[in-house]
């Protein structure tokens, strides 16, 4: 009651202050929840544009390789872990694409198009094609809709991919778009035909893996460390 009493003579002594007090009381109580709100909902942008849209765990070489032999017994491997909910064995290269008079940089990824689809959902940002097409169609490529544009390239065309002094001639089977900077310099390209233009045999660069809880990347890295052979 003295609380009261005492907060009613300030601002029945100046009510013109008290009401500015309160006003801006107020306004810093919606700033806040405005700008927590924001927060929340660029966290959650932040998780599905970079967690969601790339895989949780990446199993690579040794420092001392360059590719992952038994590549298929570390596939197994993680597979008959618990939560895993997607495997990708997958051979990342850099090389150039021409067409033409055209010539861009660009960076493939040979995969095994299942197996890509539920790591990383290709098929939604199929705009043209198949993504299922890679596995019937050995010198086939699925690239991004910029770069396609760039190299003036239109579905069914043949281009030539080049590494090294390795290259070889490939169809257009389809595009994607994602809205990254991917649709400038992503192909994707069957496992065996990155293998044929890496020259290397029957390997891969990289065995990537999706999980059902994301939180618990750590405890399972940390735990495959101790228990996964890495040839």
């Amino acid at each position: 009651m003295y609380e009261f009493t005492v907060a009613r003579s300030h601002i029945l002594r100046n009510p013109k202050l008290a009401f500015f007090t309160i006003a801006a009381v107020t306004l810093a109580v919606a700033v806040i929840v405005v700008f927590m709100g924001l927060l929340g909902g660029f966290e959650e942008e932040i998780i599905t544009s970079t967690v969601e849209n790339n895989p949780h765990i990446y199993v690579q070489p040794k420092s001392e390789e360059k590719y992952i032999y038994l590549y298929r017994t570390v596939s197994a491997h993680l597979w008959d872990y618990p939560g895993v909910e997607a495997v990708s064995a997958r051979l990342v290269g850099k090389a150039a694409a021409r067409y033409k008079d055209k010539v861009r940089g660009v960076e493939f990824l040979g995969v095994d198009p299942a197996d890509e689809d539920r790591l990383m959902k290709v098929q939604k940002d199929i705009v043209i094609g198949n993504f299922q097409d890679l596995e019937s169609r050995k010198l086939s490529a699925f690239m991004g809709t910029k770069l396609a544009e760039e190299l003036k390239l239109q579905p069914e065309d043949d281009f030539i991919l080049a590494r090294g002094n390795i290259s070889m001639q490939l169809r257009v089977a389809g595009l994607f778009e994602t809205g990254s900077a991917k649709d400038k310099s992503l192909v994707y390209i069957p496992l065996t035909t990155a293998q044929d233009l890496v020259g290397k045999g029957d390997v891969v660069s990289e065995v990537d893996v999706r999980i059902r809880d994301i939180y618990q990347a750590p405890y399972i890295v940390s735990d495959l460390n101790s228990i996964l052979p890495i040839p």
